[in-house]
């Protein structure tokens, strides 16, 4: 109390729910949420976030990285970004009602599900993780009457560093199998320490792996790298080099991109310097990328390299405009994910109103065409109404598939689980299924197998990361001398057999 004001520091008190999880007080609210009646609400405790939540007998949570990192613990969410993470949450969606509209998967029951926003944030994502319980308890009519719903498994994050705080937060008392369509840190592979963890998606070594045997059938045996020192790129780095040494091709040159490091010209001059090395394998983010690229064409050094990059297709096109002299002939190793055109038909028809109980549907229209529809102002042109999807230059991003894949390797395995272990008998009487019993839910989910997106057969490897599939591409001229990534080999393999 100074100057007769209150300063409570409210981040700093702690609350502890019914598990003694810790979370800040700043994230417990005390009003009534009965808008009609002051006075009609029973107490309930929640988090003042944006959720999207329908629950049924079985319900699938998912987590998705929808908003970028916030600037403080106070301010824990950015600016919305891009459509990656809005778009997994739409086709977690879909897939939900794809399921719900087949009689032979979770025959007799609906799948409900809830939808939270990690912001980008590990810290952030934990607590989001640790209140969903909570937020289930805003579903009671009335609040004392419990929820007879299961919950099995929850699909997240799309960010690695966030995965593998939610896999932390789950092993605390949750127990939960997790699901992640996106995440490819080769440390959730790593099932002492994410023991419940599967992805529908291979770990960044596969694509280290998919990268060195493109080498290899080039004939390659002397290469030289650049990498941002990220601690995953240092993992791979790490991988490269074993695989590399494995198959008896030297690295010529190892350049490290820093932040204190940003002078392209000297990077570009040490891999200039490596004669014989050509191949030239890039770990940057796409601006350094670009970065790179453009002090190669200020020096004028056209046609010494040839780039090996992992950037998305549409990326590598953003990434090399104005500077195709430099990167023509450059191979990318891309993710072959598969392609759902009914998934772009459920997309294309959404529209600002189309979907009441998604929070995030006014803030992505918004971002995506630039125009205001009184959300928070952030563009000065209104929206005139007339805006479409199928108008406009939508495309469906690769993690779409995955992340349909995860909610249908769920459903396969929870289907197999309950036909096998309860028969005839429905939930909520199957005494077969308990509510501890995280092993039997995992082994089920983890066996599922079925005609993916792609239209080959999914299944999980031995330790629970989906199996690598790949276009390789190559950024070449066409008849009219335009640019363009041509397909020129696709290669798929299963990690039970690769370099250990």
């Amino acid at each position: 109390w100074y100057n007769g004001y209150l300063s409570l520091k409210d981040d700093e008190a702690m609350m502890y729910d019914l598990k003694q999880l810790e979370f800040p007080m700043s994230e417990v609210i005390s009003k009534c949420q009965n808008t009609r009646d002051t006075c009609g609400c029973s107490s309930v405790e929640l988090m003042d976030i944006d959720f999207d939540i329908h629950y049924e007998r079985v319900t699938l949570p998912a987590y998705f990285s929808i908003h970028s990192k916030g600037e403080s613990p106070s301010n824990p969410c950015g600016d919305f970004v891009s459509d990656v993470g809005f778009q997994q949450y739409m086709a977690f969606k879909y897939a939900i009602d794809k399921i719900n509209n087949e009689l032979h998967l979770l025959p007799n029951i609906s799948l409900g599900m809830m939808a939270f926003d990690t912001c980008s944030n590990p810290d952030y994502g934990r607590q989001v993780f640790q209140a969903f319980d909570r937020n289930l308890l805003l579903m009671n009519k009335p609040p004392e009457l419990p929820i007879l719903t299961y919950v099995f498994a929850f699909l997240g994050d799309t960010r690695s560093d966030v995965s593998a705080s939610l896999s932390k937060a789950n092993q605390k008392g949750y127990n939960l199998v997790q699901i992640s369509p996106s995440s490819t840190s080769d440390d959730l592979s790593n099932r002492a320490s994410h023991p419940l963890f599967l992805r529908t998606i291979p770990s960044d070594r596969s694509i280290v792996e998919a990268t060195v045997e493109v080498i290899k059938e080039l004939g390659w045996t002397y290469v030289s790298t650049i990498y941002h020192n990220t601690t995953e790129n240092m993992i791979a780095i790490e991988w490269l080099q074993k695989s590399l040494e494995f198959e008896g091709i030297c690295l010529a040159k190892v350049t490290v991109v820093d932040d204190t490091n940003q002078d392209y010209q000297i990077h570009v001059d040490a891999l200039n310097k490596a004669e014989g090395a050509r191949g030239v394998i890039v770990f940057l983010e796409p601006h350094q990328f670009r970065l790179l690229l453009d002090a190669v064409n200020s020096k004028q050094i056209l046609g010494r390299f040839v780039w090996i990059s992992t950037l998305d297709e549409t990326v590598f096109k953003t990434v090399t405009a104005g500077l195709e002299t430099v990167s023509r002939g450059a191979i990318n190793v891309v993710p072959d994910w598969g392609y759902d055109p009914d998934f772009d038909k459920f997309f294309m028809n959404l529209k600002p109103n189309s979907d009441p109980n998604n929070p995030w549907l006014t803030e992505f229209w918004e971002h995506h065409f630039q125009c205001n529809l009184g959300h928070r102002g952030k563009f000065n042109q209104a929206c005139n109404g007339l805006e479409s999807l199928t108008d406009s230059n939508f495309k469906q991003n690769e993690y779409v598939a995955n992340t349909i894949n995860a909610v249908f390797a769920f459903a396969k395995g929870i289907t197999a689980m309950l036909q096998e272990e309860c028969g005839s008998t429905k939930l909520p009487h199957c005494s077969a299924i308990q509510p501890n019993d995280t092993a039997m839910p995992y082994e089920y989910i983890h066996r599922a197998t079925f005609k993916s997106v792609n239209g080959k057969r999914f299944r999980f490897t031995w330790n629970g990361d989906g199996l690598g599939e790949y276009k390789i591409l190559n950024y070449q001229p066409d008849n009219s001398d335009q640019m363009k990534q041509v397909i020129i080999d696709v290669l798929s393999f299963d990690l039970i057999n690769a370099l250990i």
